[in-house]
């Protein structure tokens, strides 16, 4: 009997702590699961968004967009993991960075839908269907409308890949008919990096209905320097038919308040070193997500 009791109570701390990590953690949690956001909630309060990865002996791993590293966290400061039930595009006090005004980035997709616009002159659309798919369609000025898909992925946490396809769909008017065309833009995504701070490099094709196509090479960086403040570079190079190279560099700050950022950039053209526009022009560019 006495050999019983001792075994009880050498046994019973492990009982215990075994029927404390479930309870802590919900049911609709599954570890590991990408496709979740799970909610984990600290003894101080404290919360953060995420995907929990792994739960050890004596902490937990949280695979989040908000910081460029995963965030471990000692078992005993866990107060609750739960799932986010509205979605896996969960709200963050600080919005993290993903595409540029030229550059589209294999980064994680921020928010559910997104609207964005470049000087009123070029509007979208975007729907993220899931954290690999996104969807978009809008207008460039009056030329037409656009339609845009991407595919990305993340091999891990610094490393993306991704696809991106947008066609411009033109109307064409003559005195005896009426017809489309279509231009477009394919290209191939590689990110290093976070939504904090990256480098993006692409390199695809520009298309035109019944015209062969044209080069096109992509370069970007992107770097959060406050919480609301971020600055970012990009490069945009096209081959022409004549062999020469037209090249398109800009340079932006972008100022975040939750769901909504703006962007205040320069631009200017370059043909094999004559500038187009010699002062740099400026452009401003609105998002929101939501």
């Amino acid at each position: 009997m006495r050999i019983f009791f001792l075994l009880a109570a050498g046994l019973l701390p492990f009982l215990l702590a075994g029927q404390d990590r479930p309870g802590r953690i919900s049911a609709r949690v599954t570890i590991g699961d990408t496709s979740q956001v799970h909610l984990l909630t600290l003894v101080d309060n404290s919360t953060f968004f995420g995907t929990v990865t792994a739960v050890t002996g004596d902490s937990v791993r949280l695979v989040s967009r908000s910081f460029a590293d995963p965030l471990v966290v000692p078992w005993e400061r866990v107060h609750r993991i739960s799932r986010y039930r509205g979605g896996w595009g969960a709200p963050s006090a600080q919005l993290a960075l993903d595409d540029l005004t030229l550059v589209r980035t294999a980064l994680p997709f921020a928010g559910r839908r997104r609207f964005k616009t470049v000087m009123l002159m070029y509007n979208a659309l975007d729907f993220n269907l899931n954290p690999h798919l996104q969807l978009g369609v809008g207008n460039a000025a009056v030329l037409g409308l656009t339609f845009s898909q991407r595919y990305r992925t993340s091999l891990s946490s610094w490393l993306h890949l991704g696809v991106s396809n947008e066609t411009l769909v033109i109307p064409t008017l003559s005195l005896y008919s009426v017809g489309v065309g279509l231009a477009g833009d394919l290209t191939g995504l590689l990110t290093v990096g976070s939504s904090d701070q990256f480098v993006h490099f692409g390199t695809g094709l520009f298309y035109i209905a019944g015209e062969g196509p044209l080069a096109n090479f992509r370069l970007g960086a992107g770097r959060r320097i406050s919480p609301s403040v971020h600055l970012s570079g990009e490069l945009l190079a096209v081959g022409t038919d004549a062999g020469q190279l037209a090249v398109l560099p800009s340079l932006t700050v972008g100022l975040a308040r939750r769901s909504h950022r703006w962007g205040f950039g320069l631009a200017t053209v370059m043909h094999d070193g004559e500038t187009f526009f010699p002062p740099p022009i400026p452009y401003l560019s609105y998002a929101v997500y939501y």
